[in-house]
């Protein structure tokens, strides 16, 4: 079904955001929207944060605060993360922009399965839930069998893993784009953290499988370029870790897979 079309709008508003980081650290930032829409904003953010945390936004010109809710992260770039945030108050005028008229109950829906007992149901997904779930393929839902917030994924999506996926049996006949088994020089980018150059195992249109001293978590952002060559303008994409498994032990081998940037639903 071809969603209606949005009431997003590009705007970048002054705002401080205040809460609790990944590291458990008591934060207040000056931050900056990329899109703000009837129900929240994307925000660009140095501080990690966790999908389904509470923070409280502060428009700054107009000197009112509402909570909000942070949906998850939909992107990153080199002054931060890019999370989609849900105002947890969104029938209040807190942008003081009039936005179209629209259904308010949804833009799409899709059928979803809870990871944790695999219970599927069709979700309506609002403006900033349908960009996490472009994004991640995944949402962070509240789940009545399991009776918690649990992460939910597209039915249809192949079960996720942290061992190597080309142990499963038939992977290679049900993968989108044929590997090239290739071994060529990357670097790993992440915000606040040094480069990281890493050794490629093999590489499709749709990712990287890789090799790194370094820790890196399933699902996080990061931004990498390959190739790449030390001392030259190298170009960065983003892309999500997929898998992992360890490889030796100092060595961890990871999966990666390239992600288009979320631009619009029009």
């Amino acid at each position: 079904m071809k969603p209606r079309r949005s009431d997003r709008v590009s705007m970048s508003i002054p705002v401080e955001i205040a809460g609790i980081d990944h590291g458990g650290h008591r934060f207040a930032v000056l931050a900056r929207t990329c899109f703000i829409s009837r129900y929240g904003a994307s925000v660009l953010l140095q501080q990690k944060l966790d999908p389904d945390q509470k923070i409280t936004i502060s428009h700054i010109q107009r000197k009112v605060k509402t909570p909000a809710r942070v949906i998850g992260q939909i992107g990153i770039e080199t002054e931060g993360q890019v999370y989609a945030v849900a105002l947890l108050q969104p029938h209040l005028d807190f942008w003081g922009v009039r936005f179209p008229e629209n259904d308010p109950d949804s833009i799409a829906q899709v059928l979803l399965e809870c990871t944790g007992c695999e219970a599927c149901k069709v979700t309506p997904l609002n403006e900033l839930e349908l960009a996490v779930f472009t994004a991640n393929g995944r949402l962070f839902l509240d789940c009545q069998q399991c009776k918690k917030v649990t992460f939910w994924k597209d039915v249809l999506e192949e079960r996720s893993t942290t061992e190597r996926p080309d142990t499963e049996k038939g992977l290679e006949n049900r993968r989108k784009h044929p590997r090239l088994k290739i071994k060529l020089v990357a670097c790993i980018r992440l915000h606040n953290s040094s480069d990281d150059v890493v050794l490629v195992m093999d590489a499709s249109k749709g990712g990287i499988r890789f090799r790194s001293q370094k820790s890196y978590l399933i699902s996080e952002w990061v931004q990498v370029s390959v190739p790449y060559t030390p001392g030259t303008a190298n170009i960065y994409t983003q892309g999500l870790i997929a898998w992992r498994r360890a490889f030796s032990e100092t060595w961890n081998e990871y999966g990666l897979k390239y992600i288009r940037p979320v631009t619009s639903f029009d």
